[in-house]
């Protein structure tokens, strides 16, 4: 649900490995790979859907047995409405979207029972409609919101394995989607009020500063709803890679193309959540109003 660059390289994967997958996307994306497949460019070459059963209309699919539910926070609520007639009673909706509020949207709209969150980590991008740009990693974490090990979730995991993704399975979902919205509440705005790269963000000193203090930021609010704001991926987010070189975030390439970000459910969501447990987030305040402003000037259409 939501075939862009994520839910499109995903469920390349899941086709490729012969199961049976609807992309659910509009506009030029949906046209292109209506009429030639989804590609997806990789290091190893150019994997091939074709033909790919690509659609606007879930109610044209019908019950499923997994949602990949991977649109825009910005449009969470009216995608999990479109998303109605896929969902049945033994349904099981793998949330993987950016933030950390989206679970609970999709659970007013389509039933508790039936919404797994999960995180993605994967390194993609929509090059071209119908074409996909994979530049790293392909992998999940997820789990049940009560931290049980369920059936439920072994035979998500098992599905996606078989399609080639690294899972893990986790009792503490919630603090794993804290860990990740650390990286992204400082790395995505960052990179696209600057127009940098990953790599030149960390290679900047004032850039790098402004980096760290966002993401100790959400360290102190995260600890202080009860999560485990383990520093290793702290460590790690600023530890320089090669293929940070090549790594645009979503939100730079949502600006240089003239789109909405996802600036609310990210670093809006750390001050909303900083007010609720006295934590001040000056840095991810500023960095959410510069962006908003960026977001202000998109001509509207």
């Amino acid at each position: 649900m939501g075939a862009g660059a994520v839910g499109g390289y995903f469920g390349a994967r899941l086709a490729l490995a012969g199961n049976e997958v609807h992309l659910i996307a509009r506009g030029e994306h949906l046209r292109a790979m209506r009429e030639h497949g989804l590609h997806v460019q990789t290091r190893d070459g150019t994997l091939c859907v074709c033909p790919a059963s690509a659609t606007d209309d879930p109610a044209s699919v019908g019950v499923v047995e997994l949602v990949l539910f991977t649109v825009k926070s910005t449009s969470t609520r009216p995608a999990a409405e479109a998303a109605r007639p896929l969902v049945g009673e033994g349904t099981a909706v793998l949330v993987l979207q950016n933030g950390v509020e989206n679970e609970s949207v999709v659970a007013e709209v389509l039933g508790r029972e039936h919404v797994v969150p999960g995180v993605a980590y994967v390194g993609a991008q929509l090059s071209a409609p119908g074409v996909i740009l994979h530049t790293g990693r392909g992998n999940v974490a997820l789990g049940e919101p009560g931290g049980d090990i369920t059936d439920r979730v072994r035979a998500i995991r098992d599905v996606l394995e078989d399609a080639g993704a690294k899972v893990n399975l986790t009792t503490d979902i919630f603090s794993v989607k804290w860990r990740k919205l650390m990286v992204n509440a400082a790395f995505n705005p960052v990179t696209a009020i600057n127009r940098r790269t990953v790599l030149q963000v960390l290679e900047d000193p004032e850039l790098r500063a402004i980096v760290e203090a966002s993401m100790m930021e959400v360290v102190a609010v995260g600890r202080a709803l009860g999560h485990d704001m383990d520093m290793e991926a702290y460590h790690r987010a600023l530890t320089k890679t090669p293929e940070m070189a090549h790594s645009r975030t979503s939100m730079l390439q949502d600006v240089e193309r003239g789109r909405p970000t996802e600036i609310d459910a990210i670093c809006g969501a750390v001050v909303r959540a900083g007010r609720r447990v006295g934590v001040p987030t000056p840095v991810n305040q500023m960095l959410l109003e510069r962006v908003q402003a960026i977001d202000s000037a998109i001509p509207s259409h």
